[in-house]
């Protein structure tokens, strides 16, 4: 009996012992597949981060060339009214003048009553 107790602690021992071997390939394993996937997710991070910041410089660059584009557009609209101003400008001027004085003074005939 005292035999059969023996073998049966040395078998358990044995048990543990390969429980605990496998527990601990089973940490290295997951410790190296953290590992990876730490450094894949790095990667997938710089990678990602060099995107953004292209097409973020890409925005900025548009918006830039279109902000000058409706600067220089502006300005030459402002030059076209400016120019269409100076040259209409005594035209219209002429134009009031003329019409103020050209006042007719009769009295119209609906005022008056003959029909």
């Amino acid at each position: 009996m005292e035999q059969n107790l023996q073998e049966l602690l040395k078998a358990e021992n044995e048990v543990n012992k390969r429980v605990s071997e496998a527990l601990q390939r089973k940490n290295q394993r997951l410790k190296v597949i953290k590992e990876e996937a730490e450094k894949e997710l790095h990667h997938h991070r710089v990678d990602k981060e060099a995107d953004y910041q292209r097409a973020l410089a890409r925005l900025k660059q548009q918006i830039a060339e279109e902000g000058s584009a409706d600067g220089n557009q502006e300005q030459r609209d402002m030059d076209n009214i400016q120019r269409d101003f100076q040259k209409n400008k005594e035209i219209v001027v002429d134009l009031l003048v003329k019409n103020v004085l050209s006042v007719n003074i009769e009295i119209p005939k609906v005022v008056k009553g003959t029909f």
